[in-house]
């Protein structure tokens, strides 16, 4: 005669115990375990692997990067702001709520140049994706295989992103946005076709901003513009971009750009080398910016099998190695 299973306490970490016995959960369907410090690494990995299978699914092969302000609008958007502030300070019952009127009203006045950018940002982004889907055609899906690509967020970023939206059904608009509690979502202009992702990790986020870059165009921006940049920099400057991936700086308003950072100060100090600078172009004209970027797709290559297609007029044969299968192990090891 069979004797009874004795009581055992309820079972943790999410398994199951019933009168059939144990059910352990598996480890990557475990939660707990998943949001855990000692899985920090699958999730890192996560964060790396995902975005390769989706880039590759939609064929992918390069990005035309755009950093910029968070904090610039639209005339219509900041005329409705500015309202909003007016009205707030007109029916303020206290010194507390009067200064704080007058803190915002001083912030969005100082924005207020930007708004001529944010439209520039939004055109030129247009003009970009519209060149990419005549040049660059993917006839696998019927988009193009170099698409726009920001931070998800809002301000410059959404314009490009707006930009990118407003070429046509065909054209796609990529968003790489990080979990912010001031950005709980990515901009309105990303496609929800698959292009759109959030990272938890800034390092892993900004791996794939700049693995598939072919042109970087920077706009006005703050901390995380700056950072942006000189991160890019660094990673020209050491060679970890290789001359072969290498791919053009546009800075967006000479006088901004030429202001905030003492360019000439840096390299009278030897700090940095002219050659350094002179990779940047200092542009106010959206079609100089146009010009730089777009000579420099005509001759973009990815393990030497040009970008431009061979359909396009602007096309010159060139014989390219052998291809090779790349998988997402190969990058680790670039």
């Amino acid at each position: 005669m069979a004797t009874a299973r004795p009581t055992t306490p309820e079972a943790p970490h999410g398994n199951i115990m019933d009168i059939r016995g144990l059910k352990p959960e598996k480890a990557y369907k475990n939660m707990e375990f998943m949001n855990s410090a000692g899985a920090r690494h699958i999730r890192i990995m996560c964060e790396y692997q995902q975005p390769w299978d989706i880039l590759q699914r939609e064929n992918v092969k390069g990005t035309l990067l755009f950093f910029g302000s968070a904090r610039s609008k639209t005339q219509s958007e900041w005329d409705a702001e500015k309202k909003t502030v007016d009205e707030a300070m007109a029916n303020a019952t206290s010194d507390d709520d009067l200064s704080k009127g007058k803190m915002k009203l001083d912030r969005l006045m100082k924005g207020k140049w930007l708004i001529p950018w944010h439209e520039k940002v939004r055109i030129l982004s247009k003009k970009l994706t519209e060149w990419c889907l005549v040049h660059m055609p993917s006839e696998e899906s019927g988009t193009s295989t170099v698409v726009v690509c920001t931070g998800g967020g809002p301000g410059m970023m959404e314009a490009a992103n707006q930009g990118a939206f407003q070429a046509g059904p065909k054209a796609k608009s990529m968003g790489m946005g990080i979990s912010l509690p001031f950005e709980p979502r990515l901009n309105t202009f990303v496609r929800p076709d698959a292009l759109g992702f959030e990272f938890h990790y800034f390092f892993t986020r900004k791996f794939w901003m700049v693995y598939n870059c072919k042109g970087l165009i920077v706009a006005p921006g703050g901390v995380g513009t700056c950072d942006e940049l000189f991160e890019v920099m660094t990673l020209l400057q050491t060679g970890k971009i290789s001359k072969q991936a290498s791919f053009p700086i546009v800075l967006l308003c000479k006088e901004f750009w030429q202001t905030v950072v003492n360019w000439a100060a840096l390299v009278k100090y030897g700090t940095i080398s002219q050659h350094d600078v002179d990779r940047l172009h200092f542009v106010d004209s959206i079609d100089d910016a146009f010009a730089i970027i777009t000579s420099h797709l005509q001759l973009a290559t990815v393990k030497g099998v040009p970008l431009l297609s061979p359909k396009s007029p602007k096309f010159k044969a060139i014989t390219p190695p052998t291809p090779t299968k790349t998988t997402s192990i190969d990058i680790l090891k670039l």
